[in-house]
């Protein structure tokens, strides 16, 4: 099998979506009510690690699978969770390895990175501090 284009990637891809999106879909609890599949499909774009860790774009938390209680069920949600509310992802957000930032995504059953940008023509564009 012979790969090639634009879905052959020379490095790791760490999924981003921009905040605009997540603050369109929460509830008042966080909640995104999307099924992970549809969420990551229609809305998570993959960007190489370089730029991650480059970072001159705002992250301001992740998308995660969560727990919680629906009419009395416990449930896997999709969640926002702010920065400031997971200690792990501020340590990795200051983290320059990719086995890091791989780790965390795995073990918190992170979606994606709320990050500071915008889709557009080309794209996701990113608002630079």
């Amino acid at each position: 099998m012979e790969m090639e284009g634009s879905f052959v990637r020379d490095e790791l891809q760490i999924p981003i979506v921009p905040k605009s999106v997540v603050d369109d879909l929460v509830d008042e609890n966080r909640i995104i009510n999307e099924k992970p599949v549809e969420f990551v499909e229609k809305l998570v774009v993959p960007i190489a690690f370089r730029k991650f860790r480059m970072r001159n774009f705002k992250i301001f938390g992740v998308v995660r699978e969560v727990e919680v209680e629906d009419n009395g069920k416990r449930v896997l949600k999709l969640k926002f969770i702010n920065t400031s509310e997971d200690s792990w992802l501020s340590f990795v957000l200051n983290i320059n390895t990719p086995k890091d930032v791989l780790k965390y995504i795995i073990k918190r059953d992170v979606l994606a990175f709320v990050a500071e940008a915008e889709y557009g023509e080309e794209g996701l564009r990113f608002y630079e501090r």
